[in-house]
């Protein structure tokens, strides 16, 4: 039994420390269709992540799924798909597509919000 709960313990680790967590703002954009640096076509109804370029890692984060949870209120997140670049965007800053915003906020004139989200450590 204790070694079951020893090897719990070990997976947990493992899991919590290949992971980063990044705070700063999400701004709205709209990609309306348009290809992302993933290459793929980015709808506004798309749960899709823009990552600054600083983030991207060449595209390594191409598809991966990206936990996103509002800074004030850590019960409202959603998980998006990482498909574009963000070439506005400083340091830790993301954009979020208008379906992403209407997870976090609802339907709301704001277009910056902060949010916290989870990268895989790569």
């Amino acid at each position: 039994m204790r070694l079951k709960s020893f090897a719990s313990l070990a997976a947990f680790a493992a899991v919590a420390v290949a992971q980063v967590e990044l705070e700063d703002s999400a701004h709205l954009y709209q990609p309306d269709g348009a290809v992302g640096a993933c290459g793929v076509p980015i709808q506004d109804s798309d749960l899709a992540i823009a990552l600054p370029p600083n983030h991207r890692n060449n595209g390594t984060f191409c598809g991966i799924e990206v936990p996103v949870i509002m800074a004030k209120d850590p019960t409202v997140n959603f998980t998006g798909i990482v498909a574009d670049e963000c070439l506005t965007c400083v340091e830790k800053q993301i954009e979020l597509t208008p379906a992403g915003f209407h997870a976090l906020i609802g339907l709301s004139p704001n277009d910056t919000i902060q949010v916290f989200y989870i990268l895989p450590h790569k």
